[in-house]
């Protein structure tokens, strides 16, 4: 019988600056929508060159930009997560939640409002079929809000193509402003 033990990987959290996110790390990952692996871990093991300068320049990048798009890339989840995780890191507000998730919030008026909101599912062709005009209107009002206030939204997508056919120019044309590749 193999008895194989996985080692963690050393944790990148610092002891001192980051105490008060190790002490309540469970519940801060649990607000976060993320595994409490994504915060104690490096995002390099994740993510792209792209994701990365979009993390390391997130105070940049949003003043000027409304988001971040990934495009049909494998693993958009972890992806996504590692990012959050990262951004959580970094003391700031950043949620992963699933689209079904965000438009029962919508409905039920009690969407999360972090300073960057993660949407891995945002798009999915492989589901194959269109949601209704009354959510992607709440998707769009949602966005729009999101950039009105400021607050950068992160999605994930399998294919833009199918996305803009899906959803509409309304939603393709205000994602064209996002950081990150529409094709």
């Amino acid at each position: 019988m193999n008895d194989v033990v996985f080692a963690e990987p050393p944790s990148v959290l610092d002891p001192i600056r980051h105490q008060r996110l190790i002490n309540d790390i469970d519940h801060i990952a649990a607000i976060a929508g993320i595994n409490v692996s994504f915060i104690k871990q490096s995002m390099l093991t994740h993510c792209d060159s792209a994701e990365v300068d979009y993390v390391t320049n997130f105070r940049l990048y949003r003043e000027s930009v409304p988001g971040f798009l990934i495009v049909g890339k494998p693993d958009v989840g972890n992806r996504c997560n590692a990012m959050a995780g990262a951004l959580v890191r970094n003391f700031i507000d950043a949620r992963s939640i699933s689209l079904i998730k965000l438009l029962d919030a919508a409905e039920g008026g009690s969407v999360p409002d972090p300073t960057v909101l993660f949407v891995s599912n945002f798009y999915m062709n492989s589901y194959g079929k269109t949601l209704p005009a009354w959510k992607v209107a709440a998707i769009y009002d949602l966005l729009l809000q999101r950039q009105a206030e400021n607050k950068p939204t992160v999605l994930g997508m399998d294919n833009y193509d199918a996305m803009k056919q899906s959803y509409g120019s309304s939603i393709s044309d205000l994602l064209k402003k996002y950081k990150g590749q529409t094709k």
